[in-house]
């Protein structure tokens, strides 16, 4: 039997997979009305005024002087990780289905190795090779359709995605700074609100968009990319590896495109095609492999 902080881990780990899910799905329902960067700035800005109330008070004068002293940390993860992550998730929304987003997505631990491997020369396994060999296996039926055409913009920008949050995670793993996940978080999401104002700024200046402009009748979908998968995604992760750890977690990540071809299905009316499924059981089998046959290469070597 399972102990009650493994059930409370695995409804945490369930709870941020959904609603990180729902994420692609509601964006793909907005991509003819609203810039990918009137989205991103909204979200990351309405996170951070969400956020703000609960974490300022921890921000002690001490720890005012730590954030000083690598604030310029912060503020390239939170580019990664953040802003331009969600940039470009949201315009490859136009070009690609809500499906193959999430099932491209969940190849992000596996950019994560190879990155681990050429950055900080982390030896991978033979075990991890070929997982990460099988993974893009999968991608690249999934975005070639089989081989038979090329890549479509937004398979290719949800690749770009990955790997950027890729940068983020490895980043994360080497964070010079001992404050609490709550306090990053909101410091982070203010530096991507910052960042994605300039891009709206200088894409309206540049024609791109149509200009600054408060949101309107999609202020409902804003609040969910905030409160979601921006605030309740994150806590709710960190809180599934507190409880499982790491490994048990991201099982529940790779029913990221079930749940997302489920919204997808209903509430946008996708089909979903054997080629995607293949190429589903390719990803997930590689990844599976890539990240077991990585932890027992680290337990060797420790």
């Amino acid at each position: 039997m399972f102990a009650k902080e493994n059930y409370r881990g695995l409804i945490f780990a369930t709870l941020a997979t959904l609603l990180w899910a729902g994420n692609f799905v509601v964006s793909k329902s907005l991509y003819q009305e609203y810039s990918p960067v009137h989205l991103s700035f909204w979200r990351w800005t309405f996170a951070f005024i969400l956020l703000l109330p609960f974490s300022w008070h921890r921000l002690t004068v001490t720890k005012l002087a730590v954030v000083r002293r690598h604030l310029g940390f912060l503020f390239i993860a939170s580019l990664f990780g953040m802003s331009l992550q969600t940039f470009l998730v949201y315009q490859a929304a136009h070009t690609t289905s809500a499906t193959n987003q999430t099932l491209i997505g969940i190849s992000a631990p596996v950019f994560v190795l190879l990155g681990g491997w050429l950055i900080f020369h982390r030896v991978p396994s033979l075990q991890t090779l070929l997982g990460i060999v099988v993974s893009y296996l999968g991608i690249y039926f999934l975005i070639s359709k089989g081989g038979s055409a090329g890549i479509t913009p937004g398979d290719g920008l949800m690749l770009v995605a990955a790997g950027s949050f890729s940068v983020y995670t490895l980043m994360m793993q080497k964070q010079p700074i001992a404050l609490d996940a709550l306090l990053v978080l909101t410091l982070m999401a203010g530096c991507a609100a910052f960042q994605c104002g300039i891009l709206y700024l200088l894409m309206g200046s540049l024609g791109d968009v149509s200009g600054f402009h408060l949101p309107g009748k999609e202020v409902g979908a804003l609040l969910y990319f905030a409160i979601g998968p921006s605030i309740l995604g994150y806590l709710f992760w960190g809180k599934a590896i507190n409880e499982i750890g790491c490994m048990k977690a991201a099982y529940c990540y790779f029913l990221l495109p079930v749940y997302g071809a489920a919204m997808a299905v209903t509430l946008l009316g996708e089909g979903i095609s054997l080629l995607q499924v293949v190429s589903y059981l390719f990803i997930v089998a590689g990844v599976f492999m890539s990240v077991k046959g990585d932890r027992v290469h680290v337990r060797e070597y420790a």
